[in-house]
């Protein structure tokens, strides 16, 4: 093959390469889906906390105590947690500050006088894509329970007909880390890396139990 035939030939491969990768990249992402992994917020609001009941087994997590978070319910549609359907907050109130919290119904109090509440507060999420909460759950009296919830959110498509069809933005249950109750401690994320400090708690009895700090690899 004469020279000048032989490199044209090799920019004719090239461009095809170039042409090939391109059309294999992924699609930019989502900006909804983008905002809740970057800043747990659906177009601009705090996600409402409901959806910690609802992993926890139904309404009002009638199995919080005895089985933990993500008992029976695993994935939930973000838009229908705000009530009225149109990014207010009604009713129940949702409390706004450190942690985002509501108050359980009075009547599903589990002790009189204190009907108790449930919250999260945002860590971040890995470059993977799950991220990371740390929540508290009372239902009444003076235990709290407190540790770690892990969710995905993804864009799904809803619609029986061709017409009907619209993306929404869904969030799954991934895992739960729970300390027990009234114990603490440090949680941050970097990159994949969950880095948590030793158990802290000012009850004496569970002195014996709490464990040191350490690091947890999330995929």
């Amino acid at each position: 093959m004469k020279p000048a035939l032989f490199f044209l030939a090799i920019l004719i491969l090239c461009a095809g390469c170039e042409r090939s990768a391109s059309s294999d990249a992924p699609l930019s992402e989502d900006p909804v889906l983008r905002e809740a992994k970057e800043t747990f917020t659906y177009k601009g609001k705090p996600i409402p906390p409901f959806f910690l009941t609802d992993f926890c087994g139904g309404e009002h997590a009638p199995d919080f105590w005895t089985r933990g978070i993500g008992g029976r319910i695993s994935s939930i549609a973000v838009e229908g947690l705000f009530c009225e359907g149109d990014g207010s907050y009604s009713d129940p109130k949702v409390e706004v500050g450190e942690f985002v919290t509501f108050d359980l119904p009075a009547d599903r109090a589990a002790m009189a006088g204190d009907a108790g509440w449930f919250g999260y507060r945002f860590i971040g999420t890995t470059p993977s894509g799950i991220s990371v909460l740390e929540y508290k759950g009372n239902t009444g009296g003076s235990g709290t329970i407190i540790g770690l919830l892990f969710v995905r959110f993804e864009m799904t498509t809803i619609g029986a007909t061709a017409d009907d069809k619209r993306d929404r933005l869904t969030m799954h249950f991934v895992g739960e880390r729970s300390w027990g109750d009234r114990v603490y401690r440090d949680i941050s994320l970097q990159g994949n890396v969950l880095r948590l400090g030793p158990m802290q708690t000012a009850i004496p009895a569970y002195q014996v139990d709490l464990a040191p700090a350490e690091d947890i690899v999330l995929e």
